[in-house]
């Protein structure tokens, strides 16, 4: 069990805001006074490469203990690594989150869930997907030599989230440590829960190389949207998956 508390100062330069109207200064700055509490049950067999064992964890936290952005989030995740035959390692998380507002005040935009990425949906660009808003008249200098238009739909984010990610990583040259992985991976960001959305999902497939040095894991991995999307995109981190 974890007790936390932080204290955090956002700012943001005014002229990397893209449209002034659609996100006011204020829905990006101020300080956030954050008390956290947190069950994590974790009988992994390795922290940074497991092999067999479960994870799980939920957390709440309250923004609003003095300073100006305030908000209630909650989330839980799951975690489960099985091996399957021979260096054949099946892993799995699932993940559900969801913010609200306190009081009279406004969730701060930049807490707000965007999925896609190597992180989320790996069959899609990095941070594409969530709910959208279309841009005003006003547009930043930036945002109109770039020939934005308004009426342009960008992705703003939900209050909620759900996702699911699912692989097998098998041996390629095992004394090199370098594996290959095949994965799925499902989920959404969106605004309620029972909002008669489409899709209600999105899904991908994939496949990855991965190289276990001793900087850490280097991941080169593509990922193939099965739910709308824009073809396959390629992702490359230094770190563990999950």
């Amino acid at each position: 069990m974890y007790l936390t508390y932080k204290l955090e100062n956002s700012y943001v330069q005014p002229e990397s805001i893209i449209d002034r109207t659609l996100i006011p200064k204020s829905s990006v700055d101020g300080i956030a006074s954050i008390a956290s509490a947190s069950i994590v049950y974790d009988k992994r067999d390795d922290r940074f490469d497991p092999r067999e064992g479960w994870y799980w964890s939920t957390t709440t936290e309250l923004a609003g203990l003095g300073g100006s952005r305030k908000f209630w989030r909650s989330r839980a995740e799951a975690k489960y690594f099985h091996p399957i035959v021979w260096d054949f390692i099946f892993r799995s998380q699932a993940r559900i989150g969801t913010i609200t507002q306190v009081g009279d005040s406004r969730i701060p935009i930049n807490e707000l869930y965007i999925q896609g990425g190597l992180f989320t949906l790996r069959g899609y660009k990095n941070l594409s997907l969530g709910p959208t808003e279309n841009l005003t008249t006003d547009l930043s200098k930036q945002a109109t030599d770039n020939n934005v238009q308004p009426g342009t739909p960008i992705v703003i984010g939900g209050r909620h989230e759900i996702l699911m990610n699912m692989e097998i990583e098998f041996p390629i040259l095992r004394d090199a440590k370098i594996r290959g992985v095949i994965f799925f991976d499902a989920g959404n960001a969106f605004d309620g829960w029972f909002a008669n959305q489409s899709p209600a999902l999105f899904a991908n497939y994939g496949w990855g190389i991965r190289w276990f040095t001793p900087i850490g894991p280097l991941r080169f991995e593509f990922g193939t949207p099965i739910v709308k999307g824009s073809g396959t995109q390629f992702y490359f981190t230094i770190g563990p998956p999950f």
